[in-house]
């Protein structure tokens, strides 16, 4: 029997934190007694060999208590790699507080991770105290899920926040009530990115769900990835140099109730669009766009799929729909070449690596850069000729009326185009101080929250010093919502993630809306009573009614009633599975009426 490896005495140890089970699961709660607790505890919790001693432990921190790590969080080993690194702020208060001070002023490190990862209700930054920074958690092993949930992070300095190049076989990725706040030095307009994963490795689950990113690097990276089902819904991304996704191997995958400003605001030159992978597949230059699919009969699906038959395009499932797409007017100047000071014309002094072997102009050249698409050319025509990919009911060039402008007047703009321009090799353009494109104050030792910037900490987004609501109407026509993260308008205590999944099923198989009246005047007439019901449910209408449908959170309809007519019915539901359905009524003239229903 191996030797229980403990770090600290018992007395201490008493002091330091407490195990105690939560339904059933093993809660370690760490308290704030000094810098290292974190790393110390969740280090020394190990078998010798570097076995997990309580594989499914969960560890908590305090709310509003202010942490700081000196050393690297050493999780799991080549041995074992099987186990989750949970940490979880504790609830009921102002987020726990993460900040990295290295140990005697050393450099920079990441905490290494062999095993899945999941981190939930914290803020934690990625700029150390003293100004450094690398990739926050490196994960290793096979087969591993990551978590981020309810999570703030900011100022990435240098790195990514997540590397998942080390681990092989598939993951699981879930991103949900997130922000992630200044992502970019503005020195590189591909970095950084929320997690990057190694050439061709599988993705088999990618959900980002009411997930913020204020400006940003390349956020969700891999190439020649597949990637086998995405649900993209209610996030809000601004101000993205380069390409938010660089992934283009979808088999399922739904974008949907999005928010996209400024993203790509880089803009593509029309003589070099060989820059992303979909362009670098095609016999010669296309648009690229902020969503893309990659055509299945191209090479690069076989390399992604080693070993099994790569999908062909009928058996994909693409939609992107109930979008909006923004680029700000104050950067048409930088599109238009009105910040050249030297020629009527943007020059580039960019060579791509292959301009001249691919027939492209070789630097220094004119170019024309355009604001990037919402869908490339490719993608469009895979949608024309293909029922199951479809494009629909997107917002395009619409001005949300952001409560926070991320560019708020010409001269920022002029900023960006200036940051561009450089990065483009344009002759004697200097990069603008990074500070000038930040929301926050780029200080890992200022905390956001309570509407400053130095301050007690946050519950939630809302109390940033920033606002993501918007003023327009548009209203998604899947769900009835706001576009966009709904953690700004603190609509998401009871937000379900699986009956969303369902109403975008939904929208994709018969594009009926679901938790929508798409009819008004029949909704009004229609009375569905009660709600929630145990057992026995009335419909009642002022129109003839032809049938009422139950569809699970999967999307599946569960149990029909033909209504033949009638103006009135009492429905027996008692054999149906408590949960929450979408119940969807229909009149003989084809209007439908769909709500939220529960079973109790």
């Amino acid at each position: 029997m191996r030797k229980f490896t403990r770090f600290i005495s018992c007395a201490v140890a008493m002091i330091l934190f407490s195990t105690i089970s939560v339904f059933g699961q093993d809660v370690m709660v760490i308290e704030n007694t000094g810098p290292g607790i974190i790393e110390t505890t969740i280090n020394g919790d190990t078998l010798d060999g570097g076995v997990r001693a309580n594989p499914a432990r969960i560890y908590q921190l305090k709310a509003g208590a202010p942490y700081t790590v000196v050393s690297p969080i050493l999780f799991g080993s080549a041995a074992d790699s099987t186990s989750t690194l949970t940490i979880v702020g504790e609830e009921g208060g102002k987020k726990a507080l993460v900040l990295t001070t290295p140990k005697d002023g050393g450099d920079p490190f990441s905490h290494s991770v062999n095993g899945s990862l999941t981190l939930k209700n914290v803020y934690w930054p990625t700029m150390t105290t003293e100004g450094g920074g690398t990739v926050l958690f490196r994960l290793q092993g096979t087969n591993q899920r990551l978590v981020f949930e309810d999570f703030i992070h900011e100022n990435q300095v240098s790195g990514d926040v997540v590397s998942l190049n080390g681990v092989d076989g598939e993951m699981d990725i879930f991103l949900k009530n997130c922000y992630f706040r200044d992502m970019t030095q503005f020195k590189n307009p591909w970095n950084y990115a929320i997690f990057t994963r190694g050439d061709g490795k599988a993705i088999d689950t990618l959900w980002m769900e009411n997930v913020t990113v204020a400006n940003g690097g390349l956020l969700v990276m891999n190439k020649y990835c597949p990637v086998n089902f995405a649900f993209f819904n209610h996030n809000t991304i601004q101000n993205i140099p380069r390409y938010w996704n660089f992934m283009e191997q979808w088999k399922e995958a739904y974008f949907t109730n999005n928010v996209f400003i400024n993203c790509l605001w880089m803009g593509e030159m029309t003589e070099t669009m060989l820059s992303q992978l979909q362009s670098q597949t095609e016999y010669g230059p296309v648009e690229v766009g902020l969503v893309n699919l990659m055509h299945p009969s191209k090479d690069h699906w076989e390399l992604a799929f080693p070993g099994e038959t790569a999908p062909t395009i009928d058996d994909v499932k693409f939609m992107a729909s109930n979008n909006l797409n923004f680029t700000s007017p104050f950067l048409d100047n930088y599109y238009s070449g009105g910040l050249n000071d030297t020629t009527d014309f943007p020059v580039s002094y960019t060579d791509w690596g292959f301009a001249a072997a691919a027939g492209l102009p070789v630097p220094p050249h004119q170019v024309v850069n355009l604001p990037a698409r919402f869908t490339s050319n490719m993608t469009d025509t895979i949608a024309e000729n293909h029922d199951n990919v479809k494009i629909m009911d997107n917002h395009i060039q619409v001005d949300p009326g952001m409560a926070t402008n991320m560019i708020e007047s010409q001269a920022e703009g002029d900023l960006y185009g200036t940051w561009a321009r450089a990065n483009f090799s344009w002759a004697d353009v200097s990069v603008p101080d990074r500070l000038e494109f930040t929301i926050g104050d780029y200080d890992a030792k200022t905390i956001p929250g309570d509407g400053v910037e130095n301050s007690a900490g946050m519950t939630n987004v809302m109390d940033m010093p920033e606002d993501f609501t918007y003023s327009a109407d548009v209203m998604s026509k899947i769900d009835g919502l706001k576009l966009g993260a709904q953690e700004w308008y603190g609509t998401i205590e009871d937000w379900d993630s699986e009956a969303q999944l369902a109403m975008v099923k939904k929208y994709y198989d018969d594009g009926v809306a679901i938790g929508i009246e798409e009819n008004e005047a029949v909704a009004a007439s229609i009375s569905i009573y009660p709600n929630p019901s145990n057992g026995v449910l009335t419909l009642a209408s002022d129109s003839e009614l032809s049938g009422a449908m139950f569809f699970d959170v999967t999307g599946r309809m569960v149990k029909r009633f033909d209504l033949n007519g009638e103006f009135s019915r009492t429905l027996d539901i008692s054999d149906m599975n408590n949960g929450m359905y979408i119940l969807q009524v229909e009149t003989v003239t084809g209007a439908a009426h769909s709500t939220k229903f529960i079973k109790e």
